[in-house]
C-alpha cells in the first residue's frame, strides 16, 4: 500500500508528488538486495548468540 501511496500521491496542500514507478522499482530492488544479506546474518548473530552454536561446538569436539 506504501508503494502505491508514494506513486500516486499527488496532494497539493502538502506539496507532494507521486515519485514514478521507475523510483519505486528501484527503492524496491535496494530493499531485497540488502534485506536478504542482513536477515541472513541477523539469524546467524541470533544462533550464535543463543548459546547453542557454542554447545554443539563443544559437543563436536
Amino acid at each position: 500500500i506504501a508503494t502505491f501511496i508514494a506513486v500516486y500521491a499527488n496532494w497539493g496542500f502538502a506539496r507532494i508528488k507521486g515519485m514514478g514507478w521507475g523510483w519505486a522499482g528501484v527503492i524496491w530492488l535496494y530493499s531485497v538486495i540488502f534485506y536478504i544479506p542482513l536477515d541472513i546474518l541477523k539469524f546467524a548473530v541470533r544462533y550464535g548468540l543463543s548459546g547453542k552454536a557454542w554447545d554443539s561446538l563443544l559437543e563436536n569436539k
